[in-house]
């Protein structure tokens, strides 16, 4: 009798501290944020309460392989396995996996977009992969930490080192919280600037209509817990996430003066229109009344030839009378 073929052990139900959260990313009323989490499950992480009101709940993996290559090598690579899923927003979950490999990161990512109503176009793949680095550095920084804690226990640092290490990150610390306010201001500008964009609905985005705003606001990070190097790759990312509103603003800067431009064309327009209107209204006027006066002078009766005719002669004036 064959035995049966025993399944593999279920993976942990819960561990909170296993999840690495993104802030929020948001876009003209659409919310972007992610999960990642080196040890559950895509399934595990989708099913979370957060993400419940969630319009996309997308999602990637990137998981040890059993397989072992069939190829001769001195050195033992690793494979994995991966896999995605879009959940309605086509090419998302590719976007995610594709970041894993490139992170070379094992484990699981979602992110959930909660639509606003406004299709962003390909910029929201930006923001897909924006906030799901942010998740993934979160864990790397974990685990930098407690390989520097490890190292710092064989090699002891000096007082100086020490000191410009708490300098730095205070300056990092200092300087993300100034770029986090500069995001937020830029954010709303652009917002303002893009407010009556999009009102025709021209634009259709499948995947859900509506969906829920995210709920609440952005969540503060506190970026004094974090090592230098990972302060400085956050600054680097917001600088590019600056430069990039920066850009956005630009344009729409660019397409209010080209409005405003076509507007005072239209105006021209009308007011030489009304200007040529009076004049012609003037001429026609012009033209009746003189129309008027000619038909006024045919229509009054000529003088009757006289009978009587006068004889100039010198000095004196004879009158001549035909006989009748």
């Amino acid at each position: 009798m064959s035995l049966k073929r025993q399944r593999p052990p279920s993976p942990p139900t819960s561990d909170a501290s296993s999840i690495y959260r993104s802030s929020l990313i948001l876009d003209r009323a659409s919310t972007f944020c992610a999960l990642f989490s080196p040890t559950l499950t895509v399934k595990h992480l989708q099913s979370l309460p957060e993400l419940e009101s969630a319009t996309h709940k997308i999602a990637a993996w990137r998981t040890p392989s059993a397989q072992r290559s069939l190829t001769p090598s001195t050195t033992t690579t690793p494979l994995f396995s991966t896999g995605y899923s879009d959940d309605g927003e086509r090419y998302g979950g590719k976007t995610l996996e594709k970041l894993l490999v490139a992170l070379n990161v094992s484990g699981a990512v979602v992110v959930g977009r909660y639509y606003g109503g406004v299709m962003l176009g390909p910029v929201r793949f930006d923001h897909i992969r924006n906030c799901a680095t942010e998740a993934i550095l979160q864990w790397q920084q974990e685990q930098e930490e407690r390989l520097r804690e490890g190292s710092s226990k064989r090699v002891k640092t000096t007082a100086t080192e020490e000191k410009e290490e708490v300098e730095r990150r205070d300056e990092l610390v200092k300087v993300l919280g100034e770029r986090d306010a500069s995001i937020m201001v830029l954010r709303q500008l652009l917002a303002e600037k893009k407010k009556g964009e999009g009102k025709g609905g021209s634009e259709r985005e499948g995947g859900g209509g509506g969906g829920g705003g995210g709920g609440g606001g952005v969540r503060k990070m506190d970026y004094s817990r974090m090592p230098v190097a990972a302060l400085e790759r956050l600054e680097r990312a917001k600088d590019q996430t600056i430069g990039w509103i920066l850009r956005e603003i630009e344009k729409e800067e660019e397409r209010e003066q080209e409005d405003e431009e076509v507007l005072q064309m239209v105006e021209k327009a009308e007011k030489e229109g009304k200007e040529g209107a009076n004049e012609e209204d003037v001429l026609e006027a012009r033209t009746g009344e003189v129309k008027g006066q000619n038909q006024k002078a045919n229509d009054e009766p000529a003088d009757e030839p006289s009978t009587a005719a006068t004889l100039q002669l010198g000095s004196k004036s004879i009158e001549l009378i035909e006989p009748g």
